[in-house]
């Protein structure tokens, strides 16, 4: 008599084993739902809006950004606010004069204005000493 009771609870668990793999996969593929059914995605590195912000809410007009740098085989490109330069290519009045690793040199008449790739980078020497241990 209890084997028969073990072979029934068997047998029901054996039935029962993918319908509840089905359940669990779905229930798995939830919070991904909502993701693909958004059109717009936030960018996750983007920097809070907050940060941009004057303090009166509004955007601050800070000028041209330095977004990136691309050194490749001795031809430098950069990307200020969007529009892509070279040497001597105009970003609006003012001329590319100097692409570097980390900043981008811009000529308007007779005035020079950096813009840096990381701006609140400080570089500074590394400490080379090393502790005993």
């Amino acid at each position: 008599m209890a084997d028969d009771m073990r072979n029934q609870t068997a047998k029901f668990l054996r039935l029962l084993q993918p319908p509840v793999c089905l359940f669990t996969f779905a229930f798995c593929l939830l919070p991904f739902s909502s993701a693909t059914a958004d059109e717009n995605f936030r960018d996750p590195t983007r920097p809070p809006a907050a940060l941009y912000a004057a303090d009166g809410g509004a955007e601050a007009d800070t000028g041209p950004v330095l977004q990136s740098i691309r050194v490749s085989q001795g031809r430098h490109v950069a990307v200020i606010s969007g529009e892509t330069v070279r040497v001597g290519s105009h970003y609006g009045e003012a001329r590319v004069v100097k692409i570097r690793e980390s900043e981008v040199v811009l000529k308007t008449g007779n005035s020079l204005q950096t813009l840096k790739l990381f701006p609140d980078v400080e570089k500074r020497p590394a400490n080379n000493k090393r502790s005993k241990r």
